[in-house]
């Protein structure tokens, strides 16, 4: 078997391929659409070495016997690669800056880029990013609580 691209018409009934634009095919009157193929998609035609068109009317008329069957490929085009925003990924690494070295400056840069990369797309880096970015700044909002509430009760004990 040999494989023949092509950029004509191509007909999926009868395996018919032919030029111009048209609404049924010259060969055996079938209805072409636009459905029948997935957006994108290119047409290769798998015919056998003895023959690599289909039969005219004609022929069938003259009762010989018919071609062998045509096999179409259809292909798809790659889906194209997704790329990360960079914004998660600056999320990311500052909210883990945050929780281990810087825990104030880094978890604010954290949740300030992660609420912007979550405004373009949902990303699960975005997402870990925030969520590490509100971790020491709600643990220092409880310390500083806790440690006014500690020194208040010093001062009206006394």
């Amino acid at each position: 078997m040999r494989i023949l691209s092509t950029d004509k018409n191509f007909c999926l009934k009868c395996h018919t391929t032919f030029e111009g634009e048209a609404a049924f095919c010259p060969n055996c009157g079938a209805a072409l659409t636009k459905s029948e193929l997935p957006s994108g998609a290119s047409v290769a035609r798998v015919a056998n070495k003895q023959s690599t068109t289909a039969p005219s009317p004609q022929r069938y008329a003259q009762s010989q016997p018919p071609a062998p069957p045509v096999t179409v490929i259809v292909q798809q085009p790659p889906p194209a690669a997704k790329r990360e925003d960079p914004l998660a990924l600056v999320s990311l690494i500052m909210g883990i800056l945050g929780i281990t070295f810087l825990p104030i400056v880094a978890s604010i840069v954290a949740i300030i880029t992660g609420h912007i990369s979550l405004k373009r797309e949902k990303n699960g880096m975005a997402i870990a990013g925030v969520v590490l970015g509100y971790i020491p700044v709600i643990l220092a909002f409880l310390y500083t609580l806790a440690y006014v509430i500690f020194f208040l009760a010093l001062f009206y004990s006394l």
